[in-house]
């Protein structure tokens, strides 16, 4: 398998997590330069590519499903499928415009906030769940841990104060103690 992928795109950096946690060997082909450098394109062994982070995710999970980045519990694994579209598909389109309808950029304070929402709803989620652990749905890393990261590390990268999301700050402390998570950015250690 072959992933074009940029460094600091929390795309694909979500996708390099995944595959590093189910430990598949895989050819990283920078992409730095391309357009659409921001979203990841997995080359299968078929010679087929796959876009969007979420789908080569749930892709890796077929394929590969121990260990599994979705619960075995059908209304969990729904669970962690909707935090982690929230990550994808609210929080993480709030920071684009996509459709061009913005006449200018965002500036970084416009950034700031919009990422702040968005972990704010997030961190309402988790301290309101029983099931928070040590990762976002309890002791077992999920697909929801593996977009939370990414995230994290681009909020700090803006200069948002993390102590404000306890929950969020804690669980990214500790994957980014486990190795495919360094791996996946090795200039995002703690």
């Amino acid at each position: 398998m072959k992933l074009y992928s940029t460094r600091l795109s929390p795309e694909c950096q979500r996708v390099r997590i995944a595959l590093n946690l189910k430990q598949i060997d895989y050819e990283l082909v920078s992409a730095e330069k391309e357009q659409s450098a921001a979203a990841p394109v997995l080359l299968t062994e078929g010679e087929q590519s796959i876009r969007q982070s979420l789908a080569i995710i749930e892709y890796l999970e077929e394929i590969c499903p121990r260990p599994g980045l979705l619960p075995e519990d059908r209304e969990l694994r729904a669970r962690v499928r909707s935090f982690s579209h929230c990550i994808a598909c609210d929080v993480q389109p709030m920071l684009s415009d996509p459709l061009g309808l913005e006449s200018e950029r965002f500036t970084e304070e416009e950034l700031s906030q919009r990422v702040m929402r968005g972990l704010h709803a997030l961190e309402y989620t988790l301290a309101r769940q029983a099931i928070t652990g040590t990762y976002c749905f309890g002791e077992c890393l999920t697909m929801a841990d593996v977009l939370l990261v990414p995230l994290v590390s681009m909020a700090r990268r803006m200069k948002i104060t993390m102590s404000t999301y306890p929950h969020i700050d804690r669980i990214y402390e500790n994957c980014m103690h486990l190795t495919p998570f360094m791996d996946a950015a090795p200039e995002l250690h703690p």
